[in-house]
């Protein structure tokens, strides 16, 4: 990763939960934001907590109009959120 970060292994994860990020960002089309999974209590903050996951931002990929797919970005459990400036970038 450009940050020098290090990939991390896949969670086994479903998605089909209504109110996952990445279930939000598909259904909605749009950019979506968990400021810190490390400060929240459910059971799949716990489950990606096991990975060191901190702030998430997942990020519609689009065929024209449609959402085909969602490209999630987190950062380490402690650092800083995504901001404004991060969702502007992912959007275009």
């Amino acid at each position: 990763a450009q940050s020098g970060a290090v990939a991390v292994p896949v969670l086994d994860i479903a998605v089909d939960a209504p109110d996952s990020l990445i279930a939000r960002c598909f259904r909605g089309g749009r950019v979506e934001r968990v400021a810190d999974y490390g400060e929240l209590d459910t059971p799949l903050a716990a489950r990606v907590r096991a990975n060191h996951t901190g702030p998430a931002l997942a990020v519609p990929v689009r065929a024209g109009d449609a959402t085909v797919a969602v490209l999630v970005v987190t950062r380490e459990c402690g650092a800083p959120p995504f901001g404004a400036a991060d969702v502007e970038d992912a959007e275009h």
